[in-house]
C-alpha cells in the first residue's frame, strides 16, 4: 500500500471540514481510502491510531443510516466460560436463555477473558441495511468489535424484559463480535415477549439480509 503526503493529508481534512454528505457516504464505502491515508509518515509527529479513530467519528457523526442514542458505561466483569452463563433453555443470571445452533457452535465452548470499565454506543438503524452497511457506516471492521461479555451484561440487565438500552419489542439488538478465530459475526438478540426469553443467534457479516429499520446496533 502506497504512503500518503502531508498534502493529501490536509487537502483530505479539508474535504472532511466542508462536511459534505455524499463525500461521507462515498468513503464509508471506501474504506481502503483512509488506510492509505492512515499509512502516512511525514510529518513524523503523525499518530496513525489517533489519526483511525478521527475519521471513524467523522464517518459515525455524517452518518445516515444510524442515529446515536446514548453510550452506556459497563462495568469491569471477571473472565467467564460462555457455557456456563450463556446456555440454551436454562434460566442463567437472571436471564432465560433461547440459542441458535449457530451461536452455539461458535460460541458455546469460548472463554472470554476480565472485560475493563468501559463504554459502549447505542445507535438506532434508520433504514433498512445489511451488516456490510451498517459496518461501513461504523467506519470498518476495525472499530466496530464489542464482545460477548458487554452483550452478557447488557442482557443481564433486563433479564425479564425490563425497559433499558436494549429494545424488547422484538426488534433486533445487534452486536458485532469476533469469534475465537477472528473472524467477525452479526450477534442478534431480541425478547420474545410470548415466552419470556432472550433469543440469539449469529450470522455472517457476508449475509446480504437487511436489518429492519428500528432496530439497534451496540458498537463500541
Amino acid at each position: 500500500m502506497k504512503e500518503a503526503s502531508w498534502d493529501q493529508i490536509c487537502h483530505f481534512a479539508n474535504v472532511l471540514a466542508k462536511k459534505n454528505a455524499d463525500i461521507f457516504q462515498w468513503l464509508t464505502e471506501n474504506w481502503d481510502l483512509i488506510k492509505i491515508l492512515m499509512a502516512v509518515t511525514e510529518p513524523k509527529q503523525i499518530n496513525r491510531e489517533k489519526l483511525r479513530a478521527f475519521l471513524a467519528e467523522c464517518i459515525k457523526s455524517a452518518s445516515h443510516l444510524l442515529k446515536c442514542l446514548k453510550t452506556v458505561e459497563l462495568a469491569a466483569t471477571k473472565g467467564f466460560k460462555v457455557n456456563e452463563h450463556i446456555r440454551d433453555g436454562k434460566v442463567v443470571d437472571g436471564v432465560k436463555w433461547w440459542l441458535g445452533q449457530n451461536f452455539i457452535e461458535i460460541f458455546g465452548s469460548s472463554i472470554m477473558p476480565p472485560q475493563p470499565i468501559g463504554n459502549v454506543h447505542v445507535y438506532q438503524l434508520i433504514g433498512d441495511a445489511n451488516d456490510r452497511q451498517i459496518i461501513a457506516e461504523l467506519g470498518g471492521e476495525e472499530v466496530v468489535e464489542t464482545t460477548l461479555t458487554q452483550m452478557w451484561q447488557m442482557l443481564t440487565k433486563q433479564g425479564h424484559g425490563e425497559e433499558g438500552d436494549l429494545l424488547i419489542n422484538g426488534y433486533a439488538n445487534i452486536f458485532y463480535i469476533k469469534d475465537a478465530k477472528g473472524d467477525l459475526w452479526a450477534v442478534i438478540c431480541y425478547w420474545n415477549s410470548g415466552v419470556g426469553d432472550w433469543r440469539i443467534g449469529a450470522n455472517p457479516v457476508t449475509d446480504p439480509c437487511r436489518c429492519r429499520a428500528g432496530s439497534q446496533v451496540v458498537s463500541p
